[in-house]
């Protein structure tokens, strides 16, 4: 039996606070209805979903989420660059950035 690096137990197992707040990009659609369903389960409030880049900074702007779930291949621009654009347009909404491959 290995020590994991990330026990889950119900003291530790990270839950979303009130009013956590949750934008889905990405192009694909079944992801993005899969997503959409695992984060409210858990008790996320997702506030929208888009396809591309170019959205995505526009929902960023007027949702204003707290968490931004965002893929990296986008249709019109990477991942990167949107993250960039939302990042200088909403200095006040950004807490941390994690990249999971």
């Amino acid at each position: 039996m290995g020590d994991s690096p990330h026990p889950q137990t119900s003291e530790s197992r990270d839950t979303p606070s009130v009013g956590e707040r949750v934008l889905i990009v990405d192009d694909n659609m079944d992801f993005r209805r899969l997503a959409r369903q695992l984060l409210e389960h858990v008790g996320y409030m997702v506030v929208g979903e888009v396809g591309d880049g170019t959205a995505a900074i526009a929902a960023f702007q007027t949702l204003r989420p707290s968490i931004v779930l965002l893929d990296i291949q986008l249709p019109d621009m990477d991942g990167f660059k949107v993250a960039e654009a939302a990042r200088g347009r909403s200095r006040s909404t950004h807490r941390r950035v994690d990249f999971h491959p």
